[in-house]
């Protein structure tokens, strides 16, 4: 019994190419058409299998916040009073010293600032 293999394909409109081999051809062309069919089945199958696992874990973390919600609230309120409270004191501690960022000498020197003479279009 001879190996045989025979393969048929189009190139659009310019028609079918039609191949076909025989003995050790045929043999080779055999094992890589099942070795590349075998690769590109596996590869779809891993992907398929990836985009399945990101589809659960979504689920997953969808449920674990409808029934945890109001412990989530908590938790994430706590981590941003946590992270702003340096903030917020140290604003306060330039409040109550009175520091805007200017000399204490033009702290002295600074009196109200003067209305302009003319109008301005706002202010018409």
């Amino acid at each position: 019994m001879a190996l045989y293999y025979q393969t048929e394909y189009r190139l659009g409109r310019r028609g079918r190419v039609s191949r076909s081999y025989t003995g050790v051809r045929a043999f080779l062309a055999i094992v890589t058409d099942l070795t590349f069919g075998l690769f590109f089945e596996l590869l779809s199958g891993l992907i398929v299998l990836a985009l399945r696992l990101v589809a659960l874990a979504f689920q997953l973390v969808v449920q674990v916040l409808r029934v945890h919600w109001k412990i989530m609230v908590v938790a994430m309120s706590m981590v941003v009073y946590i992270l702003t409270t340096p903030f917020a004191l140290l604003h306060q501690v330039v409040a109550r010293v009175g520091w805007d960022g200017r000399h204490p000498q033009e702290h002295a020197r600074a009196g109200p600032i003067p209305k302009p003479d003319w109008g301005l279009s706002q202010e018409i």
